[in-house]
Formats: structure tokens, sequence, C-alpha cells
């Protein structure tokens, strides 16, 4: 039961995610900053997201936010947990 209100919360913050991305004024997207670099792969995508332009900042975060629910839905519905 734990669980699934965790994976449920999983979703819902994705879903926030794609919300923000669409609805959110440009300069509070302009002041994301990502830090926390682990590999090399994060640090190519947290440079690609830091130097590019609102549109492309726009899309990377909804994308992220559908990769996310896409990710806990799919462990919601499965049952793998």
């Amino acid at each position: 039961m734990t669980a699934k209100i965790i994976i449920s919360l999983m979703i819902l913050s994705g879903l926030v995610l794609m919300y923000i991305a669409i609805f959110s004024k440009n300069k509070d997207i302009e002041e994301i900053f990502l830090f926390g670099v682990t590999d090399l792969i994060t640090t190519v995508l947290i440079l690609v997201f830091n130097f590019s332009s609102i549109k492309l900042k726009r899309i990377l975060l909804f994308l992220f936010g559908l990769l996310w629910v896409g990710l806990f839905f799919f462990i919601f519905i499965t049952g793998e947990y």
C-alpha cells in the first residue's frame, strides 16, 4: 500500500513538471539551475540545459516529466515493485 502511494506521488510530480514546462513564465525557466553531477552523461545534459534557449528548456522539461510519468505509471500498472 505504501509503495502505491509513493508511486502515485511520483506520477503527480511528473505531471506537475510537465505543467510547469508549459505554463511557467520565461523568467522562472531561465532561473532553473541544475547541479549534482555524478557522471559524464549527466554533465553533458546539464550543460545542454543550462546553455540552451527557453524553448528548448521547455521541451526538455516536458520530455523529462513525460518519461518520469511513463516510468512510474508502468511500474504502477505492472506491479513490479
